[in-house]
């Protein structure tokens, strides 16, 4: 009978597992909608400075 207690512990282990598993699955998705937000401002504010600089004209900036 202690074949069915050990078999016991271990698949409550593997409810557990996969519960955490689940649980970061939807932390990487919560990550991944952060990250697609910052990619979305860079690119903006690549934007904002390449039209600024088209703004100034040649020669306007001295070194």
């Amino acid at each position: 009978m202690a074949w069915i207690e050990n078999l016991s512990g271990y698949l409550k282990k593997l409810v557990l597992i996969e519960k955490e598993i689940e649980d970061m699955s939807e932390d990487v998705k919560d990550l991944s909608k952060g990250l697609m937000d910052h990619e979305k401002r860079l690119i903006r504010i690549e934007t904002m400075i390449e039209m600024s600089g088209r703004q100034s004209g040649p020669g306007k900036i001295s070194d």
